[in-house]
């Protein structure tokens, strides 16, 4: 199983790399790929989205 959408696999170019996403020892979930670079790509779109929000409320609540 790939832990990305497809929309997100197709801007992957040819020759990628995935790798085993991690995952506790006891759980029984499948196995998932997943791409060192989407998923940072992810996590900056996550980050910057709520430091937005943050700044919102800040200004917001002055």
């Amino acid at each position: 199983m790939v832990k990305h959408s497809t929309t997100r696999l197709a801007q992957i170019a040819d020759g990628e790399v995935f790798t085993l996403a991690d995952s506790g020892v006891l759980d029984e979930k499948d196995d998932e790929l997943e791409n060192e670079a989407l998923k940072r790509e992810t996590k900056l779109a996550r980050d910057q989205k709520e430091r937005q929000k943050e700044g919102f409320l800040k200004y917001w609540k002055t």
